[in-house]
């Protein structure tokens, strides 16, 4: 059976399901078996279990909420992220979101990514954590003082993510690669927060946030 959507029918549905995972508790062992299988193209960049390969641009994404998966993975498929020619690492994401066309493939990999324990990365980048701290102060409305997140503002938990990541997505805010789609209103929220940063500033908030863990 052919499994195609447009992107618009693959986006609304991913979006109701991102309401949807809100409430929702761990996948069943037959849920995360599927989700394994789904996941097989993801994990040749992200590794088997979420953990990240910096080598190829893949951010460590075990333990995300699963809701903030969703989200990222419609921004993938529908062109909200990735539409840059430059963004070669964006681009094969957007890719690879494309081979995940059944919702239920979606809201499994979300769940089981949720559900797998976070893997923080060694620190990468040198800065100056006290810097960092108090340009933190900028991005504490959405991320919350401990960098926990929210999710009514689609800002995503910080502490653990990989600092060359944090850096990366920076400067691509920054530079007009993510936050300029006006359909993406979180994005559009990063991208003023991110446009007056040196790369200096950049490298200490990663330096904080490091700090988190």
């Amino acid at each position: 059976m052919a499994r195609t959507r447009t992107a618009a029918g693959i986006g609304a549905v991913i979006a109701v399901l991102g309401l949807a995972l809100g409430g929702c508790g761990g996948p069943s062992a037959e849920e995360a078996a599927r989700a394994r299988t789904a996941f097989a193209t993801c994990a040749a960049c992200h590794g088997p279990e979420g953990q990240g390969n910096r080598e190829v641009g893949a951010p460590n994404i075990a333990g995300l909420p699963a809701w903030y998966v969703v989200n990222q993975l419609r921004k993938f498929q529908i062109g909200h992220r990735a539409y840059v020619p430059e963004d070669s690492v964006g681009r094969r994401m957007a890719a690879a979101a494309q081979t995940l066309t059944q919702a239920d493939d979606v809201a499994a990999v979300a769940r089981w990514l949720g559900s797998l324990p976070p893997s923080p990365p060694p620190p990468t980048v040198q800065g100056d954590a006290q810097a960092g701290r108090v340009a933190y102060q900028a991005c504490i409305s959405c991320h919350e003082k401990d960098g926990s997140g929210r999710k009514d503002k689609n800002a995503p938990p910080l502490p653990g993510l990989a600092d060359w990541y944090v850096v990366a997505q920076l400067q691509q805010f920054r530079d007009g690669w993510r936050g300029t789609n006006t359909n993406d209103p979180s994005g559009t929220t990063m991208r003023p927060v991110s446009i007056p940063l040196s790369d200096a500033d950049i490298r200490n908030l990663a330096a904080y946030l490091v700090t988190m863990r």
